[in-house]
């Protein structure tokens, strides 16, 4: 089992590194495969941040 350190604790990857398939060169998020797993993501996330995204990408509503 991987111990967790408290300095990664404190400064986490980035989403890009966590996620790299969500984003095209690690610059861009890739719109078509994050609405392809939205209906999962927005379970995984807080109900603010869903909230927040949803109302700046409409297109992510269900």
């Amino acid at each position: 089992m991987r111990e967790t350190s408290p300095s990664s604790m404190l400064h986490p990857k980035p989403v890009s590194k966590r996620f790299p398939y969500l984003f095209e060169e690690n610059r861009f998020l890739n719109k078509s495969i994050l609405l392809e797993l939205w209906s999962v993501l927005r379970k995984l996330i807080s109900t603010a941040v869903k909230d927040v995204w949803e109302e700046v990408f409409p297109e992510l509503r269900p």
